[in-house]
């Protein structure tokens, strides 16, 4: 029979072990580069939307997301938001992201992978394969 203490000492220290390795976790993204926070937010997109991922471009700047292209469905576009919105290192999210498979690229903007972006911005597209 095993103590009911010795038990009781086990959970509360795997407890313990799990709240500080989530919130270690939480505060990762805070030290991370511009860059590597792009990598960082298609690692959490591609789980669910892996195959709209080759037309929505993630740009990050000081702390700020933008991310434009466009998604199939407007229930996308509004998932899409609220889970960049959670990222707790992020000043704030500019969701431009557009319904639809888009016409072609407006005068200032040029192609990126099936989005459009401005012209002086990076392509950033995490597709399928990356």
């Amino acid at each position: 029979m095993i103590n009911k203490s010795l038990v009781k000492m086990a959970l509360m220290t795997f407890s313990v072990i799990l709240v500080f390795s989530l919130g270690t976790k939480a505060q990762d993204c805070c030290s991370m580069t511009d860059a590597e926070l792009v990598d960082f937010v298609y690692s959490k997109l591609k789980p669910k939307y892996a195959d709209q991922l080759d037309h929505v471009n993630v740009r990050i700047k000081d702390r700020v997301v933008t991310i434009e292209g466009w998604v199939a469905k407007d229930k996308m576009k509004i998932d899409i938001a609220k889970l960049l919105m959670k990222i707790k290192c992020f000043k704030s999210v500019n969701n431009l992201l557009t319904i639809g498979i888009s016409g072609g690229c407006p005068t200032g903007t040029k192609p990126c992978g099936g989005a459009c972006i401005p012209e002086a911005e990076t392509c950033n597209i995490r597709g399928k394969g990356d």
